[in-house]
């Protein structure tokens, strides 16, 4: 189930930075809570205080990710986005992610389908897409 929101936080990294304007726009586009297809967002994400976080942090089944600025958070990793670039239909980013246990880079592509959708593939899967969709807060 990690690997999974590894995925998930990759699939959102991905929006980051193409050039400085890109990236602009793209961060723009992209943040506030998004919850995988089929998930329902009042069971994945709370708002309090005018923040919106994960409804129970560590969850081993949330599928969602909470984008702010240029960072990606899912319930049990964290990750900044260092570079964007377009690849064909995509976009291809590179990731700095951490948990409790370890550092790592990782990569993930992605394509904005609509102003509250966008689907992510693994590099191992290209043809695997899962789609995501934006919780309204």
């Amino acid at each position: 189930m990690a690997g999974r929101k590894t995925v998930v936080i990759l699939a959102i990294g991905t929006t980051l930075a193409v050039s400085t304007q890109a990236f602009a726009v793209t961060m723009k586009e992209l943040q506030g809570a998004w919850a995988i297809e089929g998930s329902d967002c009042a069971n994945t994400f709370k708002k309090s205080g005018g923040k919106v976080t994960f409804k129970n942090p560590g969850s081993e089944v949330t599928s969602g990710v909470i984008v702010t600025g240029n960072k990606i958070v899912s319930p049990d990793l964290s990750c900044t986005a260092v570079s964007i670039k377009p690849e064909k239909d995509r976009l291809s980013a590179k990731l700095s992610c951490a948990d409790t246990i370890l550092i790592q880079s990782m990569s993930m592509s992605f394509k904005i389908t609509g102003n509250d959708t966008f689907e992510r593939f693994d590099p191992s899967y290209p043809t695997m897409a899962f789609s995501y969709r934006r919780c309204k807060m």
